[in-house]
């Protein structure tokens, strides 16, 4: 008796033998990129530990260190403070000047023949930008006598200690000569 054995799936077999040659094939790259990516894993780990080491060390100094900076900061906030405080008690202490009485004294001591173009009060000091005409006197007896007149009223010569003709130049307005000034007054 004869065994007849008929094959279902003919190319079953072929099939298994071109998957195992593909298989086989690439087995060896397949290896070696495992092999590739295990040494990157170890080279990576062993990094990781040679920097924990400094790490470790930054961060122990870091724990010592971290009392200071809070005292530093804290020190830096109280002079911060401080300072704030201290142009507090300037602002308090410092003399408030009576603008009215400045201006009633200055046009009190003003000549007929001056007269002013501009006025900056800024800090400390009072400018006075102005003209003089020549009418019965010199410009510099009438702007000599202003000044005098300044520094004999009582209230602008203990506010303002300093006054000094910063400039002077002879020029004509309307078909009249006139030498206009400046004036500066300091505490």
């Amino acid at each position: 008796m004869r065994k007849i054995v008929i094959n279902l799936c003919p190319d079953g077999g072929k099939r298994e033998n071109k998957i195992l040659l593909s298989a086989q094939k690439y087995a060896s790259f397949a290896l070696l990129l495992l092999i590739l990516c295990i040494g990157i894993n170890v080279i990576f780990f062993v990094l990781g530990v040679f920097l924990q080491f400094p790490y470790r060390k930054l961060s122990a100094r870091w724990q010592q260190l971290t009392p200071q900076v809070n005292s530093m900061l804290s020190l830096r906030k109280e002079v911060q403070a401080l300072t704030k405080e201290r142009e507090e008690y300037k602002t308090l202490f410092q003399e408030s000047i009576s603008l009215s009485r400045v201006f009633a004294e200055v046009y009190e001591s003003l000549p007929k023949n001056i007269w002013f173009e501009t006025i900056k009060f800024k800090d400390d000091t009072i400018e006075f930008v102005g003209y003089v005409v020549k009418w019965k006197e010199d410009y510099f007896d009438s702007l000599s006598k202003f000044i005098k007149n300044l520094k004999n009223k009582t209230y602008f010569s203990t506010t303002f200690k300093k006054i000094n003709l910063k400039n002077s130049r002879k020029g004509r307005i309307a078909s009249r000569e006139v030498l206009k000034f400046e004036i500066e007054c300091k505490k």
